[in-house]
């Protein structure tokens, strides 16, 4: 599951749409916005999007960030309203079909939304607002966005950075070690809960979320990955609970970092 799948996952450009006015170029580049797979590049939910000209959002706009698998946005219509234009859709969830090893995108249909900007003067720069705000499909710059548990997601390989602690330490592997004896994981001292977004309760997903950790002599996790997702914020809610769960020093002796895979379960509360 590498970078070939997230890549696998990029929409192929839609068809030229019909033009809505053979006077307003403008309006008509702006249609052809609508139906794309869109994902909102601040990561966040607001039930109105007004962008600037250059299509940025205000900072209270930006102030209610989420995992990206909740930040979809489906645009329907588009008009021209005086000097502005605004599209209206709903949000959309992106969820994971493990048989084709891709995400779907599902439409929240209570979960309307509207986006406006200021008219530009040319189709060229409808493009440039609509880029900067959204991204079209899963791509690169979104990735980069996202936490790390998902850009390692997407680019396994991809080397740990910044505040890694782990940098030049030896990690085993659960299951392995240098002596051929198999290397029991870690045992958990305390278990951080797992939230369960409200989307994802709502349209009645569940399931399990795999994630791989490298937990350090202290019992500490870091380089958390997610290894396979559900999708709709749960793999975030899984990761934020793996970060705060702490564990006893792997079993045999082992004075090095170890190396596992965990699994989070999300299930639906049974009716009373």
């Amino acid at each position: 599951m590498g970078a070939s799948t997230a890549w696998a996952q990029q929409p192929a450009p839609p068809e030229a749409k019909a033009p809505l006015s053979a006077s307003d170029p403008v309006l008509d580049a702006a249609a052809q916005w609508i139906g794309r797979a869109l994902y909102a590049r601040c990561l966040c939910t607001a039930g109105t999007f007004s962008l600037s000209a250059a299509g940025d959002l205000s900072a209270e706009q930006k102030s209610h960030p989420v995992d990206w698998t909740l930040a979809g946005v489906d645009l329907q219509r588009v008009a021209r309203k005086g000097d502005a234009l605004e599209f209206s859709g709903v949000r959309v969830a992106a969820k994971f079909a493990d048989d084709r090893k891709e995400f779907d995108r599902r439409l929240l249909k209570t979960e309307t939304l509207k986006v406006t900007l200021p008219a530009p003067a040319t189709p060229a720069a409808v493009d440039a607002t609509m880029r900067r705000a959204f991204s079209i499909g899963i791509d690169r710059e979104l990735q980069l966005a996202m936490p790390t548990y998902w850009r390692h997601y997407f680019s396994p390989v991809e080397p740990w950075t910044g505040s890694d602690l782990l940098a030049g330490q030896t990690i085993a592997i659960v299951g392995t070690s240098e002596s051929g004896a198999q290397l029991a994981p870690p045992a958990v001292v305390h278990k951080a809960s797992a939230s369960f977004p409200e989307e994802a309760a709502r349209d009645h997903i569940a399931g399990s979320v795999a994630l791989q950790v490298v937990v350090d002599t202290t019992g500490h996790p870091h380089r958390i990955r997610i290894v396979a997702p559900l999708g709709y914020g749960l793999d975030a809610a899984a990761a934020e609970a793996l970060s705060k769960t702490t564990f006893a020093p792997a079993a045999g002796g082992q004075s090095a970092a170890v190396q596992m895979v965990v699994k989070e379960s999300f299930t639906l509360e049974k009716p009373q």
